[in-house]
Parts: structure tokens; sequence; C-alpha cells
């Protein structure tokens, strides 16, 4: 018995150096917490979102040292996590900025997950779980891809031989059995409108964009003649801005970011010329209209994607990208043949009057 009981012991404290001399190789917990990362992924034409995202940590099962999914890399037992061991502090949130250009990639690192030594009553290895809190169907923001990852992290917590306390020394992610990172934090991507240019995938296309044209016709259209389009947008969700550039002669330039509350934007284009909106998601409404239609003798026609009742823009709501609309502007003049016969009466009695003019001349001057 007493052979038995001093193998074990001295089982548990193999155990216990090989774990601290594991350790030793792990960055220490920093002062204020692990950092989340929140990552947002766009098409770079895209705003960040204007929403919050949230995250929670939960103790995990647990796992033998002989089941290598969880076991840490010196092959100690893994204990199920202690509850509030582990806590997250703060959320990351995203609001689009109309004085900054859009983006391809939005971060924020503000989230912590802090540790609590006090809760844990032995020295071990312990599992939790971190998640980002998915959104009910009617409360997740349009257009955006939530990730759906859960990460694991290992908790090392030691012994203070001094007093007896238990302290974290150390937390890891952990991945298939090895470590993952630096083990200062964990990350997560969200896509919001991103397309794999190699491998594009139907479920990621959920931001739009819409180009309106201008184009003049017949003899008598003024091609560089600029047309008014009044442009408004009206977005699914609060706070959201959309990128609205001009396009000329193949290049865009940037015009301006818009909102629910620009009301008042104007764009002029002549022949040739466009006008896009870009970050328009599946219910956001828009509307590019033609002030100048049908004057001065023009007739205005329009064709593609949402042409409106009036014929004179596009608008409506978008579900893919490239979208597109001409409006046209057509003024014809026929050659006023029929001038001829019009003035011809008038031709003939003038050409009568000359030849009068010319006899009775001709006769005074005989006589004389």
């Amino acid at each position: 018995m007493k052979r038995n009981a001093k193998k074990m012991v001295t089982t548990v404290l193999a155990g216990v150096m090989v774990m601290s001399m594991g350790m030793n190789a792990f960055a220490k917990v920093p002062d204020d917490g692990l950092t989340i990362t929140k990552t947002v992924t766009t098409d770079g034409n895209t705003y960040a979102p204007n929403t919050t995202f949230n995250f929670e940590v939960t103790p995990g099962t647990g796992k033998g040292a002989d089941e290598n999914s969880l076991a840490a890399p010196d092959q100690v037992v893994v204990y199920p996590g202690v509850d509030k061991g582990l806590n997250v502090v703060g959320a990351a949130q995203f609001a689009p900025n109309k004085e900054e250009p859009t983006s391809a990639v939005y971060t924020n690192n503000t989230v912590k997950i802090t540790v609590n030594s006090g809760v844990f009553t032995k020295p071990g290895v312990y599992h939790y779980q971190v998640s980002e809190v998915i959104p009910q169907n009617e409360d997740k923001y349009e257009g955006i891809k939530y990730d759906e990852s859960v990460k694991d992290l290992l908790v090392y917590v030691v012994r203070n031989e001094e007093d007896g306390t238990f302290t974290v020394d150390g937390v890891i992610e952990v991945k298939d059995g090895q470590k993952v990172g630096e083990g200062t934090g964990v990350s997560f991507t969200n896509n919001y409108g991103k397309q794999d240019p190699d491998q594009p995938d139907p479920e990621d296309d959920t931001t739009h964009d819409i180009t309106v044209t201008k184009e003049v016709t017949g003899n008598q259209g003024d091609q560089n003649k600029e047309f008014n389009f009044a442009i408004s947008v009206k977005p699914a969700s609060d706070g959201e801005i959309y990128k609205l550039v001009k396009i000329s002669n193949g290049t865009e330039t940037f015009v301006q970011a818009i909102g629910a509350t620009d009301m008042g934007v104007t764009v002029g284009l002549k022949s040739g010329e466009s006008v896009k909106i870009y970050g328009l998601s599946e219910n956001d409404s828009y509307s590019i209209t033609e002030t100048d239609a049908n004057q001065d003798g023009y007739t205005t026609t329009a064709a593609g994607d949402n042409v409106n009742d009036g014929q004179t823009g596009s608008a409506g709501r978008l579900d893919a990208d490239n979208k597109a609309a001409t409006v046209t502007n057509a003024r014809n003049i026929s050659t006023p043949t029929g001038i001829i016969l019009t003035f011809a009466p008038y031709i003939l009695m003038v050409a009568a009057a000359g030849v009068l003019a010319v006899m009775f001349l001709r006769k005074k001057r005989e006589e004389i």
C-alpha cells in the first residue's frame, strides 16, 4: 500500500513538474486580460456596419491526456472549466465614418477576457470555450455573415508555494491538440460582402452596387450638356451610409458618403458618364432619378435594372452585384424640306415684281 501511495504521489508530482515546465513556453496573461479581436471584411467599397458584436466564455468539458483533441502540449489531464474563471469584458462596437474612406478590413480589439484566479481550488489545466453571441434572425445585422466558430482555451493554474493560493499562469488557444497563436487572445472574423475572386460564394454576396449611366442621342443632342440626377437611400438598418462615386472616362471619383438624412444629393452627368452607389444590402432602398428629364425638347427613356415608372432612372432594392441602368435623352429635328413650298408664292411675287420693274425702266429709257 505504502509503495502504491508513494508511486501515485510521484506520478502526480511528475505531472505537475511537466506542466510547470510546459507553462514556461506560454506568455503570461496581460494585466488587462486577453484580447478578443473582431474583424469585419468587406469588398473595399463598403463602410463599416453600424452594430455591436458580443462574446461569451463558457466552461468546457475537459479531456483526458489520452484524448489528444484538447490535450495540452505536456499531455496532462485537462479539467472542465470552473465557472467564472474567465470572463468577457466589453463588446466590439463598429460604426461607419463619413470622414474616412471605405476599407476592406475593419477591426476592433477592445474586448478583453479577464481571469479570476480566486475560483480555482486546485492546480491543473482547465478547458474553456469562447464564442461570438449570434443574434436571433430578426436582430441580425443585414449583410453580416457571422463567425460561428468556437475557440478552445486552456487555462494553466499553479499553486503558490508560499501562501497556498492559486494563480493563473497562462492561457492558450488550442486546436486539434496544438497551440494556436501566442497565447495573448483569440480572433473572430465576420464577412460583410467580401467575395473570393477565385472561388466566389453566393452566400458572401450580401452587399451590392448599382450604376446609372447617362446617354444623349439624336441630331440635336448636346453631348456636353449636364443632366442632373437626384440620389437618395433608405437604409434597412439605422446609421448605415453608402459610398457614392461618379465615373467619367472609366475613372471613379468619390462624391460623398450618403445616408438616410442625405436627401438633397444631386450629381450632374454628361453623355457617357455614370453615377454608382456601393454597399447596399438586400433591404436597403435607393433612388437615382433624372430631374431634367423630358425638358428642352428631349425625350427621356430608361432601360436596365429597376427602371422606375417614369422611365427617368432606377429605384428599388438590389439582390446581387453589378446592377445597372441607362437613362437616355434623345432630341431630333427633321430637315425642313417643306420650306420651298411654303415660301414659293412669295418668291414668285417678288420675282414677278422684279421683271415688271425691269420692263418699266427699259420703256422709260426708250421714250427718252
